[in-house]
């Protein structure tokens, strides 16, 4: 099989190209692939895999044709080459976000295209959603994504469509419900063995402090500001402690800690957004992994996923795709305050029960998550799609 992968590699800021670059070597010693991307693939362990760029991109036809076109599609504006490709040149489509409705809304009314909005709400939506859209130009109501998927267009112009999770092929199906689908596990590469000691000494992190670690973009939907008052109710419980934030400010940060106490603020250390080999380190030095979300637009959490590859103890939101994650992970109602404390506190507390809910989710996600098993679901979701 010749196929052709259209997708966001790093160093473009967003998770997905860093999913692409650790699947593509998995694929492409399954498969005859060719990636077409704006920047050449710098894949985190040595791997042959064709590239070219994505403005060479063509039909199937030709001296660098393929058989099967597979578009890895997100939710920001890096992804507009894969979606006008996918348009063109029907292929298998990967919704790492199962909605997308910012993302055509940013390539639409947010560049002053309101008409395309409504089409494509219309389109989705029928007359319910091009009425909506109206509102929203209007500025008579907002219009909340997750009730307005925008994938009726990407579906209709696929050969079939590839999810991470059952909750989002749920999603999937509210917009289209005959909709060929594939549920293929959200890919994590084993991270390499780092002890705890040496990646604190390397990041320059205090070693004998319990560390918390919230890792990802920070937006509202990840819901800082609940860690945040949760921690201010443990601060005066715990002795040594700091809480590390690892990933670009996307609009609640300053929010969020605008909520900390004093002793909270002190204890905050904000990274940024780091490479692939500080990223990896910040997971194998912190205790505790916190991944909230809510609302959730069943996307799966990659940097979630991830901390349990590094056997990091994970608190995550009882909604949608973390529902599917082991029961090593402490899962807690939305928006409650209290569970996050409790579960926290219980983690904090106890050195043995971190030490063991880690060892498991690390077992789970070298079974489930590796890119070979990975790659290959995708080629056989890929077989049923086109035969």
């Amino acid at each position: 099989m010749r196929l052709a992968m259209v997708t966001p590699l790093p160093p473009e800021p967003t998770g997905i190209a860093d999913y692409s670059a650790e699947l593509a070597p998995a694929l492409g010693a399954r498969c005859d692939l060719t990636l077409y991307s704006a920047h050449p693939p710098r894949f985190p362990r040595r791997a042959a895999v064709a590239w070219r760029p994505v403005g060479d991109f063509r039909g199937p036809a030709g001296a660098n044709g393929w058989d099967v076109a597979l578009y890895q599609m997100g939710n920001n504006v890096y992804h507009e080459p894969v979606y006008r490709a996918a348009l063109r040149w029907p292929g298998v489509v990967v919704l790492h976000d199962p909605v997308v409705h910012h993302f055509v809304s940013a390539i639409t009314e947010h560049r002053g295209d309101g008409p395309s909005y409504i089409r494509e709400m219309l389109y989705s939506h029928g007359v319910a959603g091009a009425r909506a859209a109206r509102g929203a130009l209007r500025r008579i109501r907002g219009v909340v994504a997750e009730a307005w998927p925008l994938t009726g267009r990407l579906v209709d112009f696929s050969l079939g469509v590839i999810v991470h999770s059952e909750a989002a092929a749920t999603i999937v199906r509210q917009v289209r419900p005959e909709a060929p689908i594939a549920v293929v596990p959200h890919l994590v590469a084993p991270p390499p063995r780092i002890s705890r000691r040496a990646a604190r000494r390397a990041l320059g992190l205090p070693e004998s402090a319990l560390l918390f670690g919230v890792f990802g973009l920070v937006t509202r939907e990840k819901r800082l500001d609940t860690t945040v008052r949760a921690l201010n109710v443990l601060a005066s419980e715990l002795a040594d402690w700091r809480l590390v934030i690892v990933g670009d400010d996307g609009g609640a940060l300053e929010e969020a800690l605008a909520l900390a106490s004093a002793d909270v603020r002190e204890r905050t250390i904000l990274a940024g957004r780091v490479d692939w080999r500080g990223f990896t380190r910040a997971l194998a030095a912190v205790d505790i992994a916190i991944a909230l979300r809510w609302p959730t637009l069943g996307e799966t959490s990659g940097a979630a996923l991830r901390s349990l590859a590094s056997g990091t103890p994970l608190v995550a939101s009882a909604v949608g795709a973390f529902r599917e994650l082991p029961e090593a992970v402490a899962l807690v109602p939305p928006e409650d305050d209290a569970a996050l404390i409790a579960a926290l506190r219980e983690l904090a507390l106890d050195p043995d029960l971190r030490a063991a809910r880690g060892e498991a989710s690390r077992r789970w996600a070298a079974e489930m998550l590796a890119p070979d098993a990975v790659a290959a679901r995708y080629l056989d979701a890929i077989a049923r799609f086109v035969s």
